[in-house]
């Protein structure tokens, strides 16, 4: 394993905790309710849902993100892999607020 992909591994452990944080806050439940492994359809997003939270993942991160990203990695396992490989591609090592 390169010493990027065990950044982005690093990365993507950090940030799944912070993801189901923010979805959870987002969709106002229990962070116990969410499965990281479960599509996140099935907690009621729809695509203009999808481009906002895309948005304000933008935002918050400070990468740019397709409009798709949530279709195109629909767990929040996989979009915090993505998110990782962005982060560490663009040199980001923090979370916001951490």
């Amino acid at each position: 394993m390169s010493e990027r992909d065990t950044q982005v591994q690093a990365n993507s452990s950090r940030l799944l905790p912070w993801l189901v944080h923010r979805f959870a806050d987002w969709l106002a439940l229990d962070q116990e309710e969410l499965s990281a492994g479960e599509s996140l359809l099935c907690y009621g997003l729809d695509s203009v849902s999808a481009v906002t939270y895309a948005l304000y993942l933008e935002q918050e991160l400070g990468v740019e993100l397709e409009a798709s990203v949530i279709w195109d990695h629909p767990t929040l396992e996989q979009l915090a892999a993505h998110l990782a490989d962005r982060m560490t591609h663009r040199g980001a090592a923090a979370l916001p607020g951490a």
